[in-house]
């Protein structure tokens, strides 16, 4: 689906001239994402792969993956963790697509063009990172909402809302790494590059399987596994503890995505215009 600008008055380059001096920053980064989320909320293929393939991965993992670890294991699955796992691997999953079509905008100078409306230049990328950030956070309610399904304890709606609050810093790391490899990758390829290790990653932590379980050669790959962070966080978030090596972890990988990420766009938005 090629992007085309909205001909709807409130997204266009006269409603962000039109804003207050002191508000037209904040009025042109929504105007930007919400142009994006207009146009996505079109999109089969976008609307599949935020609602629907969380929804999905969360059942075929448990379906297929929940008698064997547990046999192995001997312990129930940690379905509140295995939720949050395949939720952050969604939001990645979807934001490297997306970041194919960031290419593709590039390319045919559509990124260049939305830069060129009234305000500042860092609205039309911080916009898509919203607007990313938006779409990602889909996943997390919905990959809890199926594992409450297959039995999951999120403890008390405060706990729940505790660990979609750790979603959503998560969703705005992710897209926030989505928005950087559309803007660094040559071709919609070289945008998805990072899925392997996406990948890897769904399948070595402690919300996979206890730590124990794994070959002593890939426990400290396990210990340093970004998703072994969330779900340890997760697991504290649901009990309502505190613990500041989970939080550091979790700041150190998603936090310092984030931040990169951003440092990297706004960088490379400067040097295009």
């Amino acid at each position: 689906m090629q992007p085309q600008p909205s001909g709807d008055p409130r997204y266009s380059a006269a409603a962000i001239a039109a804003a207050p001096g002191l508000t037209a920053w904040p009025v042109a980064v929504w105007i930007h994402a919400a142009r994006m989320l207009r146009r996505w909320s079109r999109s089969t293929t976008i609307l599949i792969s935020s609602v629907a393939m969380p929804a999905m991965m969360m059942a075929v993992v448990v379906i297929m993956f929940r008698g064997m670890i547990e046999q192995f294991s001997g312990k129930p699955m940690d379905l509140p963790g295995m939720s949050v796992m395949i939720a952050v691997t969604a939001m990645l999953s979807g934001a490297l697509t997306n970041a194919g079509s960031t290419v593709r905008e590039r390319h045919e100078g559509l990124t260049d063009r939305v830069q060129t409306f009234p305000g500042r230049p860092s609205a039309s990328y911080i916009g898509r990172i919203l607007a990313e950030s938006i779409r990602s956070f889909i996943a997390a309610p919905i990959a809890m909402i199926v594992a409450l399904m297959f039995g999951a304890d999120f403890g008390s709606p405060i706990a729940a809302l505790r660990v979609l609050l750790v979603m959503l810093l998560t969703a705005i790391a992710s897209g926030a790494f989505g928005v950087m490899m559309g803007y660094l990758a040559e071709t919609p390829q070289g945008a998805v590059s990072a899925a392997p290790l996406i990948m890897a990653a769904m399948f070595f932590n402690t919300a996979m399987m206890p730590r124990d379980l794994y070959a002593p050669a890939l426990r400290p790959i396990v210990d340093a596994s970004p998703m072994t962070a969330l779900a340890e966080l997760t697991q504290e978030a649901i009990a309502g503890r505190i613990n500041a090596g989970h939080i550091g972890m979790f700041a150190l990988w998603f936090g310092g995505l984030g931040v990169i990420s951003i440092v990297v766009v706004t960088l490379k938005a400067r040097r295009r215009s």
